[in-house]
């Protein structure tokens, strides 16, 4: 089943809370109302309606200070507000309920089709800043799961060096030194493929983390690439996998890192990086 739209209706007059949410509700809408604005900004953050209608002229917060407090919040500040007044009706009115961050503006007494219409077309707008965000996020999933891929190669390759290595211990030498050559040669463009695309993703990244190194210290190849891994959130034991270590080895690597950035003890290496 379909959720409806869901309105947020902010007034201090009770009688315009009535009227606007029957409007509403016949037309298919979910509404939440509330007579005090503080009360009313606290659900928002928690609910994240579709759209919100807020009064102008309230006590204890403007309309103005109430949108304002939507657009400092994260969770709040891409919802559509529509400002709705009776009293600061004059165009310099609506250039300030505009600036800070209204997306419309309706005047009082309401008129039932064009409230209709404001309130359609700020879902319109919900509705469409949520799909753009939907398609970045499976843009990024879809890039996370290519960068696992080039790991697992990676993966791969160290699998081919492991056979190397038993060679070596037969004496086999000439076959040894060949699979050495190969294996270096596609580790190398794997390795730069798999860097490559995870700027891509995460633009400026090592830069950024070249900054907060201790002085005198440089970031190696293959210290980008852990911290590649720990960026994209993988687990030790998912990064032991695709690398082909042992998890304790893994630890010695972030531990070595750590010390590289000056990061406490206690400290989660992805914590400090997820900050960067």
């Amino acid at each position: 089943m379909t959720q409806l739209p869901r309105v947020l209706i902010i007034d201090d007059e009770e009688s315009n809370l009535r009227s606007v949410t029957q409007l509403l509700r016949t037309n298919q809408y979910q509404t939440t109302i509330h007579l005090d604005p503080r009360m009313a900004l606290e659900l928002a953050i928690k609910k994240q309606p579709d759209v919100i209608i807020t009064d102008w002229d309230m006590p204890h917060m403007t309309g103005i200070d109430l949108i304002k407090q939507l657009k400092a919040f994260e969770e709040t500040q891409d919802i559509p507000i529509i400002m709705a007044t009776g009293v600061n009706t004059a165009s310099v009115h609506l250039e300030e309920a505009l600036a800070a961050g209204a997306v419309d503006y309706i005047r009082k007494p309401f008129d039932k089709v064009e409230l209709l219409a404001r309130t359609r077309s700020a879902l319109m707008l919900s509705q469409s800043h949520k799909r753009a965000i939907e398609a970045k996020n499976n843009e990024i999933i879809a890039k996370k799961k290519a960068l696992v891929g080039t790991q697992m190669q990676l993966g791969v390759a160290n699998d081919l060096l492991l056979k190397v290595k038993r060679l070596l211990a037969k004496r086999e030498a000439l076959q040894a030194e060949k699979l050495i050559d190969s294996s270096l040669r596609s580790n190398q463009k794997i390795l730069e493929g798999f860097l490559e695309q995870f700027e891509q993703l995460e633009h400026g990244f090592f830069q950024r983390m070249q900054t907060h190194l201790k002085p005198g210290e440089e970031l190696s190849f293959a210290e980008k690439r852990w911290l590649a891994l720990e960026r994209m959130e993988m687990t030790a034991k998912e990064q032991a996998i695709v690398m082909s270590v042992s998890q304790d080895y893994v630890h010695v690597v972030k531990s070595k890192i750590k010390s590289k950035f000056n990061i406490e003890r206690q400290e989660r290496l992805v914590n400090f990086v997820k900050r960067v």
